[in-house]
């Protein structure tokens, strides 16, 4: 069965994994993306690390793991950092951590606002 409609909210926080049975529906491959997309605009699936700002809807990297959270030092914007799963990490979280940091005081020194993603 496919589900086509509005997930029931009691589904949907528990929704993560479109190969398994949800409430005895299983999901389509095309409406697990339509879903997982939500109203994000794009979404980053390259291989390197990135740091994704926290509270936007624009862009989200899906196949990347939590590497912790970074606020930048001079505003009170906050990134999280993701490692692509399927990669091995070439960089340390204290090297992606630093490189972050050096390129949001660079977005401040510049008068430039932050971005909604860095790749590294």
């Amino acid at each position: 069965m496919t589900f086509t409609g509005s997930l029931p909210s009691a589904c949907a926080s528990s929704f993560f994994r479109p190969d398994k049975l949800i409430a005895g529906l299983q999901f389509s491959k095309t409406t697990w993306r339509e879903f997982r997309m939500l109203d994000y605009k794009s979404e980053i699936v390259g291989p390197g690390p990135v740091a994704i700002r926290l509270g936007q809807m624009e862009v989200h990297a899906p196949i990347h793991e939590d590497g912790g959270a970074v606020t930048c030092p001079a505003c009170p914007d906050k990134f999280t950092i993701g490692y692509h799963r399927a990669f091995p990490n070439l960089f340390t979280k204290e090297h992606v951590t630093n490189d972050l940091l050096s390129v949001l005081a660079d977005d401040h020194s510049q008068g430039r606002t932050h971005q909604n993603s860095y790749k590294f």
